[in-house]
């Protein structure tokens, strides 16, 4: 229970914990295959947080660029300006 858990954690998904519990119980190495997983995961995290820190970056040119904008009804073309940043 302690291994599903913790799998888990690391964003295993629940049919690679179902592959890797046999093998486990027949005392097969997983380590290799686990390696890979891992490392797979850490690949998809990395592109994530990357993604998130553009996005991050994106907000806080698009807060500072409405600071220096006068608060007043916009039309539809000012909001569309004010998100795509035009």
């Amino acid at each position: 229970m302690t291994f599903i858990l913790s799998a888990k954690q690391l964003i295993f998904l629940i049919q690679e914990i179902r592959d890797i519990l046999p093998e486990a119980d027949k005392d097969h190495t997983t380590r290799p295959y686990l390696r890979g997983l891992v490392e797979h995961r850490l690949t998809e995290t990395e592109k994530k947080f990357q993604a998130s820190l553009l996005l991050r970056e994106k907000l806080k040119n698009v807060i500072r660029d409405w600071q220096n904008k006068p608060d007043k009804a916009p039309t539809v073309h000012k909001v569309s300006h004010l998100i795509q940043g035009d």
